[in-house]
């Protein structure tokens, strides 16, 4: 048997050494860091894909919140039910000027009867104030198009959660592809059947793609289809999980018929998996080489251990669907910008989700609580105090004669009003468990804590002087010279509990505007007070 010297023992065992190290380490990282790795990319691009479908979403908030605050309005809801040519007209006048497209963002208007005929339609590009025609609505050329009617049952996907029928999607126009939004036709306090429902449509530019990359953080590009063979892409709002990772994903916008308009193109942020030998693993070998120990302490300090605790952190957030930002203390590379880009997307995610609630129940002009924030607000209120049995009061307000203020003055005069009203009003009720809310219009509606008379009478008094001292001109008003606001209180008393299960929201806002109609037909720039359980009424003159 052949001898060897301890420094050839030494040369072949260092040579082991480094051997098996080298394949522990590229063994684990092959089989064990890249996987979980790619797991972890993966998720983060469908993330980037739930991101694009919160975008859409998101550009068409307001667009679908403005078709819901058109539809559910008496004004519109006359426009169909009267036979009054002049006031029809009156009512497209005022609502549907080249301006208000403008203001809108929108390209196309229509009102429909509950049998699909068109009884108003007009399209205006927005950008250009070029006239439109559009024929979408010819249901003898384009028969699935009837989907855009809100009360079918295939008409499901919505962007506001209300029990008002509504639906929203993408149709192919004479101008290219626009996405709709349509909502059935009520009265403001929603009573009464549908009569029709209205439509608004916003044409997709060129401005579409760049907006979706702003929101999405990430490059998306958006092309036309012009030929049919592409259904194999899923649509936008569909979630198909990712099997591997991919540079692109594509959606495609459809119109009622399912056929492809736009294929929208997502590039990933974390396109391929970092390279298997990376400088720091070769550095990794080269302290191993020179002390074993130190290379085993930093492998399961530095590499193992995070890589694992990140795996753990998404599988959680993903299990818990609630969402923390992820450690920065990483020193790979690689795991430090899926952190980096993980943090910032859902920074991103978080401040859109902020900004959609407000837009949701803030008024638009005023900034104001809007009519759905004040309606969610009376629910709760109406259930702590049934449980509790404590009593509020609801108030509603209109100015006086607005539409000849309006005549008068013009509408951007007219809303600066509105908003000067709307403010005076809110800074009467400061109170966290109080509310002051634009309900329609030139009406506001308030929820207020107080249910004795004489101090309802005093808080309104004080109000009455104030608009009397804020002197708004109103030349055309029969009441005074100047701008008045009418009131019609509801003061809601607790009752016995059998009672209080039959007092609903809806029967407390039409005492009060009971009230303010009562208040009106008294000379207006006063209030008038009604109780429940019914008590002897007030007026009060300015």
């Amino acid at each position: 048997m052949k001898t060897i010297s301890f420094n050839q023992l030494q040369f072949r065992i260092f040579f082991i050494l480094i051997f098996l190290f080298s394949g522990l380490l590229g063994a684990y990282r092959f089989f064990i860091q890249q996987p979980q790795l790619a797991t972890s990319l993966i998720a983060y691009s469908e993330r980037e894909l739930s991101s694009l479908k919160t975008a859409i979403f998101q550009l068409n908030q307001p667009f679908a919140t403005l078709n819901y605050d058109y539809s559910i309005w008496t004004d519109t809801y006359k426009f169909i039910t009267q036979d009054n040519e002049e006031d029809k007209q009156e009512y497209i006048e005022d609502n549907y000027l080249d301006d208000t497209f403008l203001s809108l963002k929108i390209d196309g208007v229509f009102i429909f009867d509950k049998q699909f005929n068109p009884l108003f339609t007009k399209g205006l590009n927005h950008q250009t104030n070029q006239p439109l025609k559009f024929n979408f609505f010819d249901l003898n050329e384009y028969p699935h198009n009837k989907a855009i009617n809100p009360q079918l049952k295939n008409a499901q996907r919505r962007l506001i959660d209300t029990e008002v029928a509504n639906t929203f999607g993408t149709i192919n126009t004479l101008y290219g592809p626009a996405f709709y939004y349509s909502t059935e036709i009520l009265k403001s306090d929603k009573t009464g059947p549908a009569v029709g429902f209205l439509v608004f449509v916003r044409l997709l530019n060129d401005s579409f793609a760049q907006q979706l990359s702003q929101l999405t953080l990430t490059t998306v590009e958006v092309s036309h289809i012009t030929t049919p063979n592409q259904t194999d892409i899923p649509k936008w709002d569909e979630t198909v999980p990712l099997t591997a990772l991919t540079p692109t994903s594509e959606r495609l916008l459809v119109d009622p018929a399912n056929n492809p308009l736009i294929k929208i193109t997502l590039n990933h942020t974390n396109q391929a998996m970092p390279s298997l030998w990376s400088f720091e693993t070769l550095m990794l070998i080269l302290s191993m080489i020179m002390l074993s120990i130190s290379v085993y302490f930093i492998l399961g300090n530095f590499v193992i251990q995070p890589v694992k605790q990140l795996a753990l952190n998404i599988e959680e957030m993903d299990k818990a669907k609630a969402y923390k930002a992820l450690p920065k203390d990483f020193i790979i590379t690689e795991l430090l910008k899926l952190s980096t880009h993980f943090n910032a997307l859902m920074d991103t995610v978080n401040r859109q989700n902020a900004l959609l609630n407000e837009q949701v129940f803030v008024d638009e002009l005023t900034r104001i609580s809007n009519r759905r924030a004040f309606e969610r607000f009376l629910e709760t209120h109406m259930v702590i105090s049934q449980r509790q049995g404590f009593n509020f009061s609801i108030i509603m307000a209109d100015i006086d004669q607005f539409k000849a203020y309006n005549d008068h003055f013009g509408h951007l005069a007219g809303d600066e009003a509105i908003t000067i009203v709307a403010q005076t009003l809110n800074s009467f009720f400061p109170r966290k468990d109080e509310m002051c809310a634009r309900y329609g219009g030139e009406e506001f509606i308030i929820l207020f804590n107080d249910t004795n008379i004489t101090h309802i009478s005093q808080k309104l008094d004080v109000i009455i002087n104030k608009f009397a001292e804020l002197n708004i001109d109103h030349p055309q008003s029969s009441v005074a010279s100047y701008l008045t606001v009418s009131f019609g209180v509801c003061v809601v008393k607790s009752q016995p509990s059998d009672q209080n299960q039959h007092l609903t929201s809806e029967t407390i806002i039409d005492m009060a505007d009971k009230a303010l109609y009562q208040a009106k037909e008294k000379g207006r720039n006063q209030y008038n007070i009604n109780t429940i359980p019914p008590d002897a009424g007030y007026k009060k003159s300015s």
